[in-house]
């Protein structure tokens, strides 16, 4: 495995060095950015430190990876503290997101990628969902075992990494970019999730790898039909669309709808959140979502003279995945493949802001997109949580990578055991469920707002039944949190996650009693392209 990281790294590396030597070359004149933005193209030495300042949450991330790798070298023996410096990278990549949020749009490597608010609300939930990740995993969290496996080393530098594909696909402004980052993103998480080391695992990996790739080769003969009309793999030059522009967007929509985990690619969702231990279900369940549609929302933007079918094409995947996801969710015994499931159902509710967006060819549709990822990341990062404290630990070797027993049992009995756990589960159920005064409450009312706004009452309707489905499904969870106790189950001892799980259940409840704030930032970011 650290052959392959190494190796990965260094293939990133050696990417973005000839990006920026030859793009120049290549690319130049194709566009002409606005006026306020900087093009570092054309910048003289202050404008460069002034581009890379407005990119470094990304470089914090990968010199993190890259100061990780070397100490694997150097330092072995402390592989157990790495996730602690991964944190500490991530925190601080975090701390910059943040410092750059509302500072002026910066256009860099020609036009390739755009640093402003859009990016920057990705970047501030990606290295957010990257640390509490990281932070799971720190010696301080012992869940009850100790790994001789040692892999914290790997496994830091492969979620970090990840994180960074994760930005640079909201960064994104070009097709082959897109791509580049999104093989960041994915390639990164399938040795941590092939590293249970069961058949179930092996199963679930090799079927997110296999509709991984089918989504990069998509996305690429997309590309293909892409160029071939407008002789560049820049967004902004879609400024029309005939029968070959359209068919190469409907396969470049595939690969990202795959990700985000739209009907009929949505067959590794369940599988793999059922084997992913809970740190990475967490991570991916907010991040690899965030990720797609970060690069679908930006797209969305220069699809202002797309044709109407192309929105009826989204309309009716929103519905197939509401109905689909939630209905799945109904018959499932396994609280990891329930939530996935559900995260399945959560994308049919996001894609109604696509729709809406297309329809209306306003910024309301992809604002409330942002802010339902916003609001719906703490609620299943807390769930997560909750699982990893619970789950049945006699069913599993307690390695780093292992994930026990998750039926509903494990929960049974929960507030008596652990009352403040339980109480932090209802906050995230009711948030998924959108029940007020969770956020959760408010990322539904805002999608539903811009669908009606667009005339889509049919697909208004069907959100709201699937919204009374899922309701049922989260009830019959809490219900068993809230059973009373008749067997003992063995459970992770793990004061970081409750901590992790305590102020993910204060910050649904803070968003959902300030929702303007959240909202506000929304919009910021959605007018800034």
């Amino acid at each position: 495995m650290r052959l392959l990281i190494f190796f990965l790294v260094i293939m990133i590396l050696l990417g973005i060095s000839a990006f920026m030597l030859f793009s120049d070359a290549v690319v130049s004149g194709i566009i002409n950015p606005p006026l306020s933005t900087i093009d570092i193209a054309t910048a003289d030495s202050d404008m460069v430190y002034r581009s890379l300042a407005a990119f470094s949450p990304e470089l914090v991330l990968l010199l993190t990876a890259l100061l990780i790798i070397i100490f694997e070298f150097v330092t072995p023996r402390q592989r157990r503290n790495f996730s602690v410096l991964g944190f500490g990278g991530a925190a601080v990549a975090f701390f910059f997101a943040y410092k750059n949020f509302n500072t002026a749009p910066v256009l860099a490597f020609s036009g390739a990628v755009l640093a402003d608010s859009w990016t920057g609300v990705a970047r501030i939930a990606a290295t957010a969902v990257a640390a509490v990740a990281l932070i799971q995993i720190a010696p301080l969290n012992l869940f009850g075992f100790d790994d001789k496996e040692s892999r914290y080393g790997e496994i830091t530098i492969l979620i970090l990494l990840s994180a960074l594909g994760i930005t640079l696909m909201a960064s994104s402004r070009d097709f082959l970019v897109t791509v580049i980052a999104f093989e960041i993103m994915s390639l990164s998480l399938y040795p941590v999730l092939a590293g249970n080391n069961s058949r179930k695992n092996y199963e679930a990996t090799m079927k997110y790898f296999l509709m991984g790739a089918l989504a990069t080769a998509l996305m690429l003969y997309g590309i293909s039909f892409i160029f071939g009309e407008t002789g560049s793999t820049r967004y902004a030059e879609l400024k029309g669309f005939n029968a070959r522009l359209l068919i190469g967007m409907v396969l470049f929509f595939s690969g990202l709808f795959i990700k985000a985990g739209f009907v009929p690619f949505h067959a590794w969702m369940p599988d793999v959140y059922e084997t992913a231990p809970s740190f990475l279900g967490g991570f991916m369940a907010a991040g690899i979502k965030l990720g797609a549609f970060a690069a679908i929302g930006r797209l969305i933007y220069f699809c202002k003279l797309a044709p109407e079918n192309l929105t009826t094409l989204v309309v009716a995947l929103s519905a197939a995945t509401l109905f689909l996801g939630n209905c799945g969710a109904l018959f499932q015994t396994n609280l990891a493949r329930l939530i996935g499931y559900s995260a399945i159902g959560h994308t049919g509710f996001i894609a109604m802001g696509i729709a809406a967006s297309l329809e209306t060819r306003s910024a309301d549709g992809i604002a409330s997109v942002i802010f339902y990822l916003i609001s719906y990341a703490p609620a299943v990062i807390g769930f997560f949580a909750v699982i990893g404290m619970t789950e049945d630990l006699s069913k599993t070797r307690r390695g780093l990578l292992q994930s026990g027993g998750r039926n509903f049992e494990i929960l049974r009995g929960l507030f008596q055991r652990k009352p403040v756990v339980a109480i932090c589960l209802a906050v995230f159920l009711a948030s998924m469920a959108g029940l007020p005064p969770a956020v959760g409450f408010w990322g539904k009312f805002y999608v539903f707002l811009t669908a009606y706004q667009a005339g889509k009452i049919g697909l208004l309707a069907v959100a709201l039944i699937n919204s009374l489905i899922a309701a049922w499904y989260y009830m019959k969870v809490m219900r068993e949190a809230f059973s009373p106790l008749d067997t003992e189950i063995e459970n992770r001892t793990s004061p970081v996650s409750l901590i992790i799980v305590i102020a993910m259940a204060v910050l649904v409840i803070y968003m959902g009693l300030l929702p303007d704030l959240f909202w506000a930032s929304a919009n910021l970011a959605t007018k800034a392209m």
